[in-house]
């Protein structure tokens, strides 16, 4: 175990930090989520500070001849992201050999000046007050789902090989880079049969080929739409209405306080009226890489000038 500036890391949680992961329905910090992980090939390092109480998973992950750490991952919860600054952050980073520490927020009010990305986000706040009376237009989308997914049959947790497979044809679809490998879809099915802070749901046509899929994750007072994917047919249907239904059903069961749709590139404006449609608050992901040596300097300047190349579109500044 190695120490920097009041952090404990090590290669597995500590038995503080498992603890704390479990009594507070911490996923993204624990030594499960560190497993799936490492499907994508990175190192994972697990962040515990003793005086604070709170715990982080570290993943470096290599980027060419470079070693990108990042604070947490998809991202660290704002609650958390308040007591780690900039130093802290780059000497965690230096421990575990990482020339730059990546660090992402959820639920900004607005873009920040020094991020590297500034992405569109959405939410459910105080999910119950919410539920109980949702917009009309949600409420003719979802009839006009159940009607078109009559058909189509449902079936709890994740089959991964056809998961992945529906995510790399939406990737495809929208011009994008596929973040994630088979490995990974394989290790989230697992842990959806195990872990009560994971929920996952997929319909199958017809003739039993999975058409479209949700997982949902709780971490602490939140839950999260963490990945989704329909082909063309099942989105025809309205069918990504009814799974958001159910993922924002499970969150409201495990008692979160809020439902985070999660970022979306700017270049999906379809899938961020999607989320804005059942959001009722609206922010920013930033995403922030801080250098933790000379090289990790020289590449964040240029990041953040290839960023500066392009601005938020104005739409997006509205809510």
């Amino acid at each position: 175990m190695l120490e920097s500036g009041g952090w404990l890391l090590a290669e597995t949680p500590s038995a503080a930090h498992a603890r704390w992961c479990e009594h507070t329905h911490t996923l993204w910090a624990s030594e499960r989520w560190g497993w799936v992980l490492r499907g994508l090939g990175c190192e994972v390092a697990y962040a515990w500070n003793p005086a604070a109480e709170i715990g982080l998973v570290v993943p470096v992950f290599r980027v060419g001849p470079v070693r990108v750490a990042h604070l947490g991952f998809p991202f660290v919860e704002p609650r958390i992201a308040e007591q780690i600054d900039v130093e802290s952050a780059c000497r965690l980073g230096r421990v575990v050999g990482a020339v730059v520490m990546r660090a992402v927020e959820a639920r900004c009010d607005a873009p920040a000046a020094d991020a590297t990305a500034s992405l569109p986000d959405a939410w459910i706040e105080n999910i119950d007050a919410w539920h109980a009376a949702p917009g009309r237009k949600l409420r003719k989308d979802l009839a006009y789902a159940r009607r078109g997914a009559a058909a189509l049959s449902i079936e709890d947790g994740l089959p991964p090989t056809e998961a992945y497979r529906l995510y790399l044809l939406t990737v495809g679809r929208h011009g994008g880079r596929a973040r994630y490998n088979a490995a990974y879809f394989h290790r989230l099915s697992a842990l959806c049969h195990v872990d009560r802070r994971m929920v996952a749901r997929c319909y199958r046509d017809r003739a039993g080929d999975v058409v479209a899929f949700a997982i949902g994750v709780r971490n602490e007072d939140s839950a999260y739409y963490l990945h989704a994917a329909a082909n063309v047919m099942a989105r025809g249907t309205g069918i990504s209405d009814l799974l958001l239904e159910h993922l924002a059903a499970r969150a409201r069961e495990w008692g979160c306080r809020r439902f985070d749709l999660m970022a979306s590139p700017e270049s999906q404006p379809g899938l961020i009226a999607f989320k804005r449609k059942w959001g009722n608050r609206f922010g920013f992901s930033v995403t922030r890489d801080h250098a933790c040596t000379p090289l990790g300097g020289v590449l964040t300047v240029l990041m953040r000038a290839r960023r500066a190349a392009t601005s938020t579109p104005r739409w997006l500044l509205r809510e």
